[in-house]
């Protein structure tokens, strides 16, 4: 199966994403600080992008949702990719 995660998926534009990808078939795990209006049968994890911590749990969590599936190390290392750029951005700006 295919896993698409949509960071502010509870959003306008990132709802209206997940709306779409679902309706294409894939499974969507929506990102985001405030969950709220939930869609049937997508995976909502809250966590704060800014948050180095908040970013752990939802790893996490993206594992747990994932971890019978043979794509999984494709999506963990792109979830993993978007982890090391907000880790560096965070990094400069402190």
């Amino acid at each position: 199966m295919n896993y698409v995660i949509v960071t502010g998926g509870c959003g306008g534009l990132g709802r209206s994403s997940v709306i779409e990808l679902k309706k294409r078939g894939f499974n969507v795990i929506a990102l985001d600080k405030i969950i709220k209006d939930k869609i049937d049968d997508v995976y909502y994890i809250d966590v704060d992008l800014q948050d180095a911590s908040s970013i752990d749990n939802a790893y996490d969590e993206i594992k747990k949702i994932i971890k019978d599936d043979k794509n999984r190390q494709v999506i963990k290392w792109r979830f993993y990719s978007l982890y090391r750029a907000i880790i560096h951005q965070e990094s400069r700006l402190f």
